[in-house]
């Protein structure tokens, strides 16, 4: 039977390995945040300039929600 001290490490490395995921998703989405900001400086016209941010903030409104999804998930596992 494994002792409390075991399934403790083991929840102590599934939790660091989560928090981990979690800031390499965190990162991802803000590099390619930062690429749509640049890309937007060599679109012509108005118009593809708000259509882009448009997009933009849809996509930051769905990892929002993606993320307290998460964060609930988890949050209720414990």
């Amino acid at each position: 039977m494994y002792n409390i001290f075991y399934i403790y490490n083991l929840y102590i490395e599934l939790y660091s390995s989560i928090n981990y995921t979690f800031r390499e998703i965190a990162s991802a989405i803000k590099k390619l945040l930062d690429a749509v900001n640049e890309v937007t400086a060599f679109i012509p016209g108005s118009a593809g300039k708000q259509a882009l941010d448009q997009r933009k903030r849809e996509f930051v409104k769905f990892s929002k929600r993606f993320s307290n999804t998460l964060k609930e998930y988890f949050k209720e596992g414990q």
